[in-house]
């Protein structure tokens, strides 16, 4: 029932808007992918090594913060995996953070 009500809503809502013409395959094919930007994809790469090198570097204490950070985990959850309070995860993950940006930008610079 919900469907066939949403399905109805986009029908309206495209003719609301007007008949447009339907892109021809041709003219699909030719409209460039920015996924498959291989320049965009290298430097990608790049950041994502140089976040992983940093990362990397940190001391274990404030590596497990970042890491459990990164995984969308919430800092109640952090405190209760590393058996601390959620201040002190707070506290470890703002210097986790900070340590993270001054060694990108160290690496940026040279």
């Amino acid at each position: 029932f919900l469907l066939r009500i949403a399905y109805n809503r986009a029908l309206t809502h495209r003719w609301r808007r007007g008949r447009r013409r339907p892109v021809e395959l041709a003219e699909a094919e030719t409209v460039p992918d920015p996924a498959d930007d291989p320049a965009a994809r290298l430097e990608q790469h790049h950041r994502y090594d140089r976040l992983l090198a940093a990362l990397r570097a940190l001391p274990e204490s404030l590596r497990g913060v970042a890491l459990l950070r990164l995984e969308d985990l919430s800092l109640r959850e952090i405190a209760e995996v590393l058996g601390i309070t959620e201040n002190a995860a707070t506290v470890r993950l703002s210097r986790a953070r900070k340590q993270l940006r001054e060694r990108l930008e160290r690496q940026e610079d040279s």
